[in-house]
Order: C-alpha cells, then sequence, then structure tokens
C-alpha cells in the first residue's frame, strides 16, 4: 500500500450517511465525487483561497476533470478520510491527488485525480493569485 506523509496531504475525514446508499446497501458512485469534492474545498480554504471571493471578482475555479478508480465500496456508517494533495500542471491548470480511505482497516477505496483550473468571465484561463509564486513538488 502507498504510504502518505501527512505533511504532504490535507486530510478530510467523514462518514457515510444513510442517504448515501444505494438499492445495493453501498455508496453509490456519484457520491464520491461529492466526497472528493468537499476536500478539495477544504484544502483550498487552507491555502486562503476563496471560491466565492473569487466568484465576485468574476473569476471561477472550476473542475477540468476527475478520473476515478473504484476499488472498494463503502457502506453506511463507514468512516473514510480522503488525502489530498494539490500539485501544479500549468500557471493556470492544478491537479489534486486524492485517496478515499477507510479509517477502520486502512484499505484504499478510491484513487482519483482532478485537474481545476481559474477562468474568467469570458472562460479564458486567469491565474490563482495565491498559488503564483507558491512552490509545489
Amino acid at each position: 500500500m502507498k504510504s502518505y506523509d501527512e505533511n504532504e496531504y490535507l486530510r478530510w475525514e467523514s462518514e457515510v450517511r444513510n442517504y448515501e446508499i444505494d438499492y445495493q446497501g453501498i455508496v453509490g458512485n456519484a457520491i464520491y465525487f461529492n466526497y472528493l469534492d468537499e476536500a478539495r474545498a477544504k484544502y483550498l480554504q487552507q491555502l486562503d483561497v476563496s471560491v466565492v471571493k473569487y466568484a465576485l471578482e468574476n473569476k471561477n475555479i472550476v473542475l477540468v476533470k476527475t478520473d476515478i478508480n473504484f476499488k472498494r465500496s463503502l457502506r453506511y456508517g463507514d468512516s473514510f478520510c480522503v488525502l489530498s494533495k494539490l500539485s501544479r500542471i500549468s500557471r493556470f491548470k492544478f491537479l489534486f491527488d486524492q485517496t478515499i480511505i477507510l479509517k477502520s482497516s486502512d484499505q484504499i477505496m478510491v484513487t482519483a485525480e482532478s485537474v481545476i483550473a481559474c477562468v474568467n468571465r469570458e472562460g479564458k484561463p486567469c491565474a490563482i493569485d495565491q498559488f503564483e509564486h507558491m512552490p509545489f513538488n
């Protein structure tokens, strides 16, 4: 199993709620997008990046794509964590490497890579100010 350095990854924890499971008793695939999105939002907050502030300036931080690999299914009541790490792809695009882990067993449930970007009102790329001089691995 891949080891995670807590200094490199932001950890967000939650548990599966009853309305997130499907008729099979497992978390529906679309729900994992919510978990990953919440973890990305928490990561950006930690870096003092306010999506609301950017929107008021007619800039939007948008999800460009997500590639998800489903390994195992979460079930009602499972406690899990999402580990997220941010890296730079280009001046305007950034990659979130994310992993959802079942806390009781440290099993990897999902791995994902998500690309975000900042665009202006016309849909043209623009910089995320806080990232301009930030060193990325």
